[in-house]
């Protein structure tokens, strides 16, 4: 399966990603399902560290000052659709 290139990412409470696609789509990622006790994702446990993730475009993913990562196919199968609001439908 072709999964749509990333626009951005932000990080939110509770461990969660909030993904935006090229193709306008947004998705919720829940990062707290990571395994925070291999060395690898050990950082990711602090909230400070976990809010400088970004969007890698060299893997078409997101990832941490220190490397870590999450792999395209996680980020979208993992991740849940953000419905429209009924502002956003009015906008359009």
């Amino acid at each position: 399966m072709a999964y749509p290139f990333l626009k951005s990412v932000r990080a939110a409470g509770g461990y969660k990603l909030l993904i935006e696609y090229q193709n306008g789509e947004r998705r919720w990622y829940d990062a707290s399902c990571l395994p925070w006790r291999s060395s690898f994702y050990a950082e990711l446990g602090n909230p400070e560290y976990f809010m400088r993730v970004s969007v890698d475009e060299a893997e078409f993913s997101v990832s941490w000052p220190n490397g870590q990562d999450i792999a395209p196919e996680e980020l979208y199968e993992g991740s849940l659709p953000i419905m429209e609001t009924i502002e956003e439908k009015i906008a359009v």
